[in-house]
């Protein structure tokens, strides 16, 4: 707050007044005179509130400008929305391509990383997240519970796709990243028995969301119910229980030893 380093044009008052203090503080220890600055403390108050309300506006006209939103919870739910139309629009596209319909335009092929230490890492974080929705159940916070079991079964199947089919960086953490029933259509035809029924993963994707945020005015904690949490932990122990007999396979190009 020193003049010569300060600019501000309160800077001499507030100088001013530390300086007291410290000769208060170090001398008879009287503060009586504090009594006579309410009004400059106001007055200094004001001008830095003034300030700080000043740069905040200049601070989001420069996010507007920039076409910048700010990292609330209802940006994320607004970019998760968008991540998630965009891999259902994939997902349809590759149906589509499946059938035979060949598309006007194909992109480039994303490189697929096969990995079975970072499997084994989110084989552990698929763990930990179960433990975390069997103390949540327990505690009756049903929204937590169902959060925590999403993420189980988030990392579950990706481990599973570093040991099989491959993940790349688009599905481990960009667009589309939480949509369960994307990824394991990537390691099961649709045309074969999943471990458990397709709604059942579609709920546990839009609860990447409606777990933790309000939505349509309804708060997580009134969305979900005990039921919820009940039918969450069945689904975890299907996925979790195939994961696990899934994991015993052999990582693709795995020379026969390292196989065995």
């Amino acid at each position: 707050w020193h003049p010569d380093k300060c600019k501000k044009s309160y800077a001499a008052q507030y100088f001013q007044v530390l300086r007291r203090h410290e000769a208060s503080y170090k001398k008879d220890k009287d503060f009586a005179w504090l009594h006579t600055l309410v009004r400059d403390e106001d007055s200094m108050r004001a001008d830095v509130a003034q300030e700080r309300e000043d740069r905040a506006d200049a601070e989001s006209r420069w996010q507007y400008d920039r076409g910048e939103q700010t990292n609330s919870w209802f940006a994320e739910f607004e970019r998760e929305k968008i991540r998630e139309a965009e891999a259902v629009s994939r997902q349809h596209t590759a149906l589509e391509q499946n059938a035979g319909i060949r598309a006007t335009t194909q992109p480039a092929a994303e490189p697929r990383e096969f990995d079975r230490h970072l499997a084994d890492g989110y084989w552990q974080s698929a763990m930990h997240s179960g433990e975390g929705m069997k103390i949540n159940f327990d505690n009756e916070r049903w929204a937590n519970s169902v959060w925590d079991g999403q993420q189980a079964c988030e990392f579950a199947i990706k481990g599973v796709m570093l040991r099989t089919c491959g993940i790349s960086e688009e599905e481990k953490k960009g667009k589309g990243a939480h949509d369960l029933v994307l990824h394991m259509s990537g390691l099961i035809p649709s045309n074969e028995a999943w471990p458990v029924d397709r709604h059942q993963l579609q709920f546990l994707s839009d609860a990447y969301i409606d777990s933790r945020y309000p939505r349509r005015g309804v708060h997580p904690v009134e969305k979900y119910s005990k039921k919820d949490a009940e039918d969450c932990a069945k689904t975890v122990k299907s996925i979790m229980d195939w994961a696990r007999n899934t994991y015993e396979l052999p990582t693709p190009k795995a020379s026969q030893k390292g196989s065995k």
